[in-house]
C-alpha cells in the first residue's frame, strides 16, 4: 500500500474505483499532509470495498449452505463447487432477471396483494436447477420455502456485515 501510495503522490493523482466513491474519479494532489491522509483515506476505502462484496459473496455462499440444510427437498451435489456457483447464479438473478420480471409481473402482483413475488421468487429459484448441474429441488413447495429461506438467510447475513 505504501508503494502504490508513495507512486500516487509522487505522480500527483490517486484514482480510485470503488463503490464508495464516484466512479474512476481522479482527485490532484500536492504535496502535503492533509492531501497525502486523503490519498491514504482514499486507497483504503477502494481496498475495504472490494473485501465488501467478497464478503457479501461469501454471506451468500453461506446463505445457501444454510438452506440446501434445513430446506428438505433441496439438494446440491458436488460439494463447496456447487455451493459458490448456486450463490453465483442466485446473485446475478437476483440482480438483473428478478428486477425486470418485477416490473413486467406488476400487475398480476397488485391484484394479488403482494403474494405473487413469492411466487415469483419460487420460479427463480426453481430456475437455478436449470442453470447449475448438480442443485435440484423437488417441487414448488421446496421451491417456495426455499427461496423464503434464502432471502431470509441473504437479508439477515448482508445487514450483519
Amino acid at each position: 500500500m505504501t508503494r502504490t501510495l508513495s507512486r500516487c503522490i509522487f505522480l500527483g493523482v490517486a484514482v480510485c474505483a470503488c463503490s464508495r466513491s464516484a466512479p474512476a474519479r481522479a482527485v490532484a494532489l500536492r504535496e502535503t499532509p492533509q492531501n497525502t491522509y486523503r490519498a491514504k483515506v482514499s486507497l483504503w476505502w477502494c481496498m475495504i470495498g472490494g473485501m465488501y462484496f467478497v464478503l457479501r459473496y461469501l454471506g451468500t455462499v453461506a446463505a445457501v449452505m444454510l438452506t440446501v440444510n434445513l430446506v428438505p427437498g433441496i439438494t446440491a451435489e458436488g460439494g463447496w463447487p456447487t455451493l459458490f456457483l448456486v450463490a453465483l447464479v442466485w446473485s446475478v438473478i437476483v440482480m438483473v432477471i428478478k428486477p425486470v420480471l418485477t416490473v413486467l409481473t406488476l400487475p398480476i402482483t397488485i391484484i394479488t396483494l403482494g403474494l405473487f413475488s413469492f411466487v415469483l421468487n419460487a420460479l427463480l429459484f426453481y430456475a437455478m436447477t436449470l442453470v447449475v448441474p448438480g442443485f435440484a429441488v423437488a417441487g414448488f413447495i421446496p421451491a417456495l420455502l426455499g427461496a423464503l429461506v434464502l432471502s431470509l438467510l441473504t437479508w439477515l447475513i448482508h445487514k450483519v456485515l
